[in-house]
């Protein structure tokens, strides 16, 4: 079973009719729920919502199927078509950037954005989709309260990932492990979740961590990372990282 008919029928299964429309996006681990702002009431009913009930769906489906939702509220025809030529705007402007777009309107000529990008923006670029994004809704007498980009979610990295990293720029800290790993295409949830992986690997005796609190692998650790021969080895990586360092 596909995610799309799991969650389709836990929506069924839910009595969620309210919700018009739904579309998941795998790539960034994203639902997008589609629910007309007339059928939101004060009170959940039959064939009726809340925005109380709402919010008990949106943490069900992220409980349930590890996605995240995201709730979109429409009014009417123009606004739907409004949404139409903001993605065609984006597309147009930012091929190697966007892939699609979503919009909520939740209240009057407030708006809600959300932005799926084929990979995370760096400062210019988010700055720059902004910008036009802020701008098109100014010209539709619309206001913002909140554009939000997303981003294909990355794999977490393994413990044989993460001694990869620490061979490359060993002696390393917390945080210079994390961007490591970043630039190699790997995601930590948190620094909370990256040291529970680094102690374990000290309980292994796989690395040691050093009077200033940085990490460097141990003989063991040293053997659990493969050898290779090739320009992308970790070998190479590490004496090029050295050489960078070295002050000449």
């Amino acid at each position: 079973m596909s995610i799309r008919e799991a969650v389709a029928g836990f929506l069924e299964t839910s009595h969620a009719t309210y919700v018009s429309f739904f579309h998941v996006d795998e790539s960034s681990k994203t639902v997008i729920l589609e629910v007309p702002v007339s059928l939101l009431r004060a009170k959940a009913g039959k064939g009726v919502t809340s925005k109380r009930q709402l919010a008990y769906l949106k943490r069900n489906i992220e409980a349930l199927f590890d996605l995240r939702a995201v709730i979109t509220l429409r009014e009417a025809q123009q606004l739907t078509d409004l949404e139409s030529g903001l993605r065609a705007a984006l597309l147009r402007n930012f091929p190697e950037r966007v892939t699609d777009l979503y919009m909520s309107f939740p209240t009057g000529n407030a708006t809600q954005v959300w932005v799926m990008v084929k990979e995370e923006l760096d400062e210019a670029d988010g700055k720059a989709v902004r910008g036009h994004i802020v701008d098109y809704l100014a010209n539709a007498a619309l206001t913002s309260e909140g554009i939000e980009f997303l981003s294909p979610s990355l794999p977490e990295p393994s413990i044989a990932a993460i001694l990869r990293s620490l061979k490359a720029i060993s002696p390393g800290g917390m945080d210079q492990i994390m961007n490591h790993l970043l630039k190699r295409g790997y995601a930590c949830p948190s620094e909370r979740w990256l040291s529970g992986k680094l102690d374990a690997a000290r309980k292994r005796r796989l690395i040691v961590r050093n009077p200033l609190g940085d990490f460097s692998l141990t003989s063991l650790g040293l053997e659990l990372v493969p050898h290779t021969r090739s320009g992308s080895s970790s070998d190479v990586e590490r004496m090029l990282l050295l050489a960078r360092r070295r002050r000449w």
